[in-house]
């Protein structure tokens, strides 16, 4: 297996990559379980999906609250207590804008289910990423295995774990197999996105105390991710078809139907009379 060089300790490495990548993986924890119950308690759900149903821009006003709780975190990072307290409303925030948006798209178990698998995903990633090379003994230095290794192997397994849920009839009855491919397929570019930044930071990252800032780090990148994404399928679905195309029950995107283009006048008729007329031929 492929290995970073590093002269850190065996066990400094395994601290600072539990520490880097098992923050983000109990955050979504987290977030999972907050959505679960605001989505599956009745009065909550209720009072969420109207709130959005009769004004939808709530969700743009909260994602800039959110957004907002993020750079605030970004600020507060390296603060005692004042960071928890920071991530925890950025958790109850985040966690209400998916909930919302998923009940607003009437779409709560894929909004779910692709979180529970993010979550899964960094969790095996995590334990993934501490495990030891082989054949690591190179120059009398441990290390660890490759993160690109660890995250294809979480995502194999979780993959597996995901074919097997979709085995239990309950979750068939809220969940198809074509939304089931849609989500793992975006769950599959978002952990190679998670990926792509976990060998950024543990690069440019030097302390283990330093571990807030790939909290940070890893939601600023799935914003522009998610930015990225949505600006792609808008171009793609509003672009020059000229279709309608409904995102949700309230906002839709195009401009009606493909307007009826010009055509010059049919002549085949008037030629037919006109020929008809000097050969003395009645039609």
């Amino acid at each position: 297996m492929l290995c970073f060089p590093t002269s850190e300790p065996l066990t400094t490495q395994r601290y600072y990559r539990f520490r880097l990548l098992g923050l983000l993986a109990m955050q979504l924890v987290a977030v999972t379980a907050v959505v679960a119950v605001i989505t599956h308690t009745l009065d909550l759900s209720d009072f969420v999906s109207r709130w959005v149903s009769e004004k939808p821009l709530v969700l743009v006003v909260w994602g800039g609250i959110t957004t907002v709780l993020l750079l605030v975190l970004y600020i507060v990072q390296h603060r005692d207590r004042w960071n928890a307290v920071v991530l925890i409303a950025f958790t109850v925030a985040q966690s209400l804008l998916i909930a919302g948006f998923g009940l607003w798209m009437h779409r709560v178990p894929v909004g779910l289910f692709v979180v529970a698998g993010t979550a899964g995903f960094m969790i095996q990633f995590t334990l993934f990423s501490c495990v030891r090379a082989s054949g690591s003994q190179c120059n009398a230095v441990d290390r660890l295995c490759n993160l690109w290794q660890a995250g294809a192997s979480a995502f194999a397994t979780t993959l597996v774990m995901s074919v097997g849920c979709m085995q239990i009839e309950a979750i068939q009855h809220c969940l198809s197999w074509t939304e089931w491919s849609y989500s793992m397929g975006f769950l599959g570019v978002l952990a190679m996105w998670l990926v792509f930044d976990a060998n950024g930071l543990q690069l440019c990252l030097t302390q283990p105390h330093e571990y807030w800032r790939g909290v940070v780090y890893f939601y600023t990148d799935i914003l522009l991710l998610l930015a990225l994404l949505a600006s792609l399928t808008c171009v793609l679905a509003c672009g020059d078809s000229g279709d309608v195309i409904c995102v949700g029950p309230v906002w839709c995107c195009g401009g009606g139907t493909r307007p009826i283009e010009s055509r010059p006048p049919d002549l085949t008729a008037a030629v037919i009379d006109g020929n008809s007329s000097h050969n003395g031929v009645a039609v």
